[in-house]
């Protein structure tokens, strides 16, 4: 005997997931890095020297693993920023690559060299790259590839597997590479930077509800909000 298993009233009937309605679901944010993590990361000695370098990077400019891992010496502009200029500080070009081939449909990005970037660049510049290749880096190098290869980029799949141990060593929640992305974005809003500011610097457009200026921010302002990122490092811990 069969039994009608029609839901009797409208109230019983469930709404169609969202694989049903043709929809992929909602991918969660990842909780973002504070401060204080930030700062273990960049300066705790269990911590090797290049991969604080390299999570300098994508925390302090917000760039991509892929972008990271492709960047060069000729890329980091120390020249035209002065530490103390307010409005003018030095510049990381971030090119858009893949397998060192940058992306045709994609222009770079200047971020402002936050000054705790700027410290940990030119100490691992002046000594540390030198130490783990060999010799002084020219223009053309990466300026954090793997260890004693300087013509070799990263890993993503090797350096999520330190991501995590380092993670796990300095007791900091578990959370994947991309957060490092996120912590930039993060620690924008928390200084006030405006949102098209933040997402100029990200690469990302900003949405068409967004009430702000949708004009791309003169680097004066970029610079002015970038040193409102209250992240000290000590000269001895980097």
């Amino acid at each position: 005997m069969l039994t009608n298993t029609t839901p009797s009233t409208p109230n019983e009937l469930q709404p169609p997931s969202s694989q049903e309605q043709g929809k992929l679901p909602s991918i969660p944010r990842p909780t973002p890095l504070s401060l204080e993590e930030v700062q273990k990361l960049l300066t705790d000695p269990r911590v090797t020297p290049d991969r604080r370098v390299f999570y300098a990077l994508s925390v302090l400019t917000g760039a991509r693993f892929s972008e990271v891992a492709a960047l060069r010496w000729g890329h980091c502009n120390f020249d035209d920023g002065a530490p103390d200029d307010e409005y003018n500080l030095a510049r990381v070009e971030i090119r858009p690559e893949l397998k060192g081939r940058a992306y045709k449909y994609r222009s770079p990005r200047l971020i402002p060299m936050h000054p705790a970037l700027r410290q940990v660049l030119l100490k691992w510049r002046d000594e540390g790259w030198q130490a783990a290749c060999g010799r002084p880096p020219t223009h053309e190098d990466l300026v954090v590839p793997r260890v004693g290869l300087p013509a070799t980029m990263r890993r993503p799949d090797s350096e999520r597997l330190h991501w995590h141990r380092n993670l796990e060593t300095l007791c900091i929640p578990k959370r994947s590479m991309h957060s490092q992305r996120y912590a930039f974005a993060h620690l924008c809003q928390e200084a006030g930077m405006p949102l098209e500011v933040t997402f100029a610097m990200l690469g990302r457009a900003v949405p068409k509800s967004y009430p702000g200026d949708h004009e791309s921010p003169r680097w004066v302002t970029r610079c002015k909000y970038m040193r409102m990122i209250p992240l000290v490092l000590p000269s001895a811990s980097i």
